[in-house]
């Protein structure tokens, strides 16, 4: 239990510390918000694409509901 915890804090501390180191070096250039609000449209589209091609047959429409009946139930 204990070295989960310790991992955990390591793993964040280096995040921390990439996340530091690259944003002092690279600069996000300009529109960068821009595309990616239309990249996250993009996937939402195709999830919803993806979901919409599963749920064509019986089985399909039944995995979402086992799926979100687990962490609802």
């Amino acid at each position: 239990m204990a070295d989960d915890a310790l991992e955990r804090m390591v793993e964040a501390a280096l995040g921390d510390a990439f996340r530091a180191g690259y944003t002092r070096h690279a600069r996000l250039e300009t529109g960068t918000d821009r595309r990616l609000r239309i990249y996250n449209l993009l996937w939402i589209i195709e999830s919803a694409a993806n979901y919409g091609r599963i749920a064509r047959d019986a089985p399909g429409r039944r995995q979402p509901w086992r799926r979100w009946r687990r962490p609802l139930g």
